[in-house]
Protein backbone atom coordinates (compact mmCIF):
# COMPACT_ATOMS: atom_id res chain seq x y z
CA UNK A 1 0.00 0.00 0.00
CA UNK A 2 1.51 3.43 -0.84
CA UNK A 3 1.20 6.46 0.60
CA UNK A 4 0.87 9.78 -1.16
CA UNK A 5 3.25 11.95 0.64
CA UNK A 6 5.54 8.69 0.49
CA UNK A 7 7.47 10.62 -2.33
CA UNK A 8 7.23 7.42 -3.88
CA UNK A 9 5.02 8.35 -6.71
CA UNK A 10 7.05 11.34 -8.08
CA UNK A 11 8.24 10.89 -11.88
CA UNK A 12 11.74 12.64 -13.16
CA UNK A 13 9.84 14.34 -15.40
CA UNK A 14 7.62 16.31 -12.54
CA UNK A 15 11.21 17.08 -10.72
CA UNK A 16 12.81 18.82 -13.46
CA UNK A 17 9.96 21.28 -14.48
CA UNK A 18 9.67 22.04 -10.52
CA UNK A 19 13.58 23.50 -10.94
CA UNK A 20 15.94 22.93 -7.82
CA UNK A 21 15.15 23.91 -4.49
CA UNK A 22 16.81 27.34 -5.24
CA UNK A 23 17.54 29.18 -7.82
CA UNK A 24 21.50 28.55 -8.75
CA UNK A 25 23.71 32.30 -8.04
CA UNK A 26 27.03 31.71 -8.58
CA UNK A 27 28.46 29.75 -11.27
CA UNK A 28 31.98 28.06 -10.26
CA UNK A 29 34.55 27.32 -13.16
CA UNK A 30 38.29 26.15 -12.86
CA UNK A 31 40.41 26.73 -15.24
CA UNK A 32 43.94 25.06 -15.79
CA UNK A 33 47.30 27.68 -15.55
CA UNK A 34 50.76 26.79 -15.29
CA UNK A 35 49.64 22.90 -13.83
CA UNK A 36 47.27 24.64 -11.40
CA UNK A 37 43.76 24.80 -11.10
CA UNK A 38 42.30 28.49 -11.22
CA UNK A 39 38.45 29.24 -9.39
CA UNK A 40 36.79 31.79 -11.41
CA UNK A 41 32.99 32.76 -9.79
CA UNK A 42 30.77 34.08 -11.87
CA UNK A 43 27.52 35.98 -10.30
CA UNK A 44 24.11 34.85 -11.87
CA UNK A 45 22.62 37.49 -10.51
CA UNK A 46 24.41 40.77 -11.21
CA UNK A 47 21.98 42.79 -13.02
CA UNK A 48 19.80 43.10 -9.38
CA UNK A 49 19.65 45.66 -7.25
CA UNK A 50 23.56 45.48 -5.51
CA UNK A 51 24.90 43.40 -7.94
CA UNK A 52 28.36 44.93 -9.39
CA UNK A 53 29.03 44.82 -5.43
CA UNK A 54 28.67 40.95 -4.93
CA UNK A 55 30.16 40.58 -8.73
CA UNK A 56 33.42 42.87 -7.36
CA UNK A 57 33.58 40.69 -3.74
CA UNK A 58 32.95 37.43 -5.71
CA UNK A 59 36.38 38.50 -8.20
CA UNK A 60 38.17 39.39 -4.93
CA UNK A 61 37.06 36.11 -3.41
CA UNK A 62 38.60 34.23 -6.67
CA UNK A 63 41.56 36.27 -5.99
CA UNK A 64 41.81 35.22 -2.43
CA UNK A 65 41.31 31.77 -2.61
CA UNK A 66 43.54 31.40 -5.52
CA UNK A 67 46.31 32.86 -3.68
CA UNK A 68 45.88 30.71 -0.35
CA UNK A 69 45.53 27.07 -2.97
CA UNK A 70 48.48 28.36 -4.63
CA UNK A 71 50.78 28.89 -1.48
CA UNK A 72 49.58 25.70 -0.40
CA UNK A 73 50.87 24.11 -3.69
CA UNK A 74 53.99 25.44 -2.94
CA UNK A 75 54.30 24.28 0.75
CA UNK A 76 53.41 20.64 -0.32
CA UNK A 77 56.00 20.32 -3.26
CA UNK A 78 58.80 22.30 -0.77
CA UNK A 79 57.67 19.53 1.83
CA UNK A 80 57.90 16.40 -0.69
CA UNK A 81 61.43 17.93 -1.86
CA UNK A 82 62.47 18.74 1.35
CA UNK A 83 61.50 14.73 2.08
CA UNK A 84 63.39 13.52 -0.88
CA UNK A 85 66.48 15.46 -0.01
CA UNK A 86 66.35 14.32 3.66
CA UNK A 87 65.69 10.39 2.15
CA UNK A 88 68.80 10.83 0.31
CA UNK A 89 70.84 11.94 3.53
CA UNK A 90 70.06 8.88 5.89
CA UNK A 91 70.91 6.77 2.66
CA UNK A 92 74.31 8.46 2.97
CA UNK A 93 74.46 8.23 6.58
CA UNK A 94 73.70 4.75 6.58
CA UNK A 95 76.30 3.78 3.90
CA UNK A 96 78.83 6.28 6.16
CA UNK A 97 77.94 3.85 9.17
CA UNK A 98 78.73 0.42 7.27
CA UNK A 99 81.81 2.39 5.27
CA UNK A 100 83.17 3.12 8.84
CA UNK A 101 82.53 0.54 10.51
CA UNK A 102 84.03 -1.83 7.75
CA UNK A 103 86.49 -0.29 5.65
CA UNK A 104 87.33 -2.99 3.76
CA UNK A 105 83.51 -4.06 3.18
CA UNK A 106 83.32 -4.12 -1.05
CA UNK A 107 79.92 -3.91 -0.70
CA UNK A 108 77.40 -3.78 -3.33
CA UNK A 109 76.58 -0.93 -6.52
CA UNK A 110 74.03 0.93 -4.47
CA UNK A 111 76.54 0.79 -1.58
CA UNK A 112 79.52 2.22 -3.60
CA UNK A 113 77.02 5.18 -5.28
CA UNK A 114 75.98 6.19 -1.76
CA UNK A 115 79.78 6.35 -0.44
CA UNK A 116 80.05 8.71 -3.85
CA UNK A 117 77.17 10.49 -2.75
CA UNK A 118 78.60 10.50 0.97
CA UNK A 119 82.12 11.75 -0.38
CA UNK A 120 80.27 14.45 -2.44
CA UNK A 121 77.93 15.87 0.56
CA UNK A 122 80.29 15.83 3.26
CA UNK A 123 82.31 19.00 3.76
CA UNK A 124 85.72 19.54 3.45
CA UNK A 125 86.93 19.40 7.02
CA UNK A 126 85.89 15.72 7.60
CA UNK A 127 87.84 12.93 5.74
CA UNK A 128 86.43 9.67 5.04
CA UNK A 129 89.08 6.63 4.96
CA UNK A 130 88.68 6.76 1.28
CA UNK A 131 89.83 10.37 0.93
CA UNK A 132 92.94 10.16 2.70
CA UNK A 133 94.45 7.39 1.56
CA UNK A 134 93.86 4.92 4.29
CA UNK A 135 92.61 1.59 3.99
CA UNK A 136 91.63 1.14 7.63
CA UNK A 137 92.16 -1.65 9.78
CA UNK A 138 91.73 -4.43 7.50
CA UNK A 139 94.22 -7.21 9.04
CA UNK A 140 90.88 -8.40 11.19
CA UNK A 141 91.56 -6.15 13.99
CA UNK A 142 88.01 -4.47 14.54
CA UNK A 143 87.30 -0.70 15.79
CA UNK A 144 84.29 0.29 17.55
CA UNK A 145 83.13 3.78 15.89
CA UNK A 146 79.86 4.79 17.43
CA UNK A 147 78.30 7.59 14.85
Amino acid sequence: MRRAFSGLDLQASNLQSQGDIEDPVIAVNTTQQDSRNLYKTKFLMSNEDGGEKEVTFFKKLDTELNKVNTFYKDKVEEALSEAATLNKQMDALIALRIKMEKPCFDGSISLRRLSVDIDLTMPPSINSPSRDGAQGNCNGVSENIKI
